[in-house]
């Protein structure tokens, strides 16, 4: 239920998703109007906003200067005792159970991050945090893909 629910909260919490349901309510209103040039410039920046943020690389260009701002640990690896990787490192999970191969996608540095810091210190230990993202899983989950990816690297 809570994954239902995360979803959900997702789409009511999202600022671009909050931004475009109150432009479409308005939009929606004005056509009760004979306000048609503002109807209109609300629908262009409606398509704009869309069209900047879901097809440009924005969103990167924002995510990274967040990554840039963040600092490394100032603490030796040695002294780590637990590192959390994230999911969503990995990507076409039916293919991936279909060839039983591990695919990985462009966040692979989360794994293979976590790999490099056990293999300096192995008493350390690794927390995945991902199961899957589909509300019916027809494949290996990303849990099941992490600890074959785990186990096959440790040697």
């Amino acid at each position: 239920m809570e994954f239902y629910i995360s979803k959900v909260a997702n789409i009511l919490l999202e600022p671009l998703y909050i931004l475009s349901f109150f432009l479409l309510i308005l939009v929606f209103l004005l056509l009760f109007t004979n306000l048609k040039k503002v109807i209109i410039f609300f629908a262009k920046f409606l398509l704009i906003l869309f069209l900047f943020f879901g097809y440009t690389p924005f969103s990167s260009f924002l995510l990274s200067k967040i990554e840039d701002f963040i600092k490394p640990s100032r603490y030796p690896i040695q002294q780590l005792t637990g590192i959390i990787v994230l999911g969503g490192s990995f990507g076409l999970e039916l293919e991936s159970k279909e060839r039983n191969e591990i695919l990985l996608n462009d966040s692979a540095e989360r794994l293979t991050k976590a790999l490099e810091i056990y293999k300096k210190n192995p008493k350390v230990l690794i927390l995945f945090s991902g199961y899957s993202n589909k509300l019916k899983p027809t494949s290996w989950n990303e849990s099941d893909i992490a600890k074959k990816f785990f186990f096959r690297s440790r040697n």
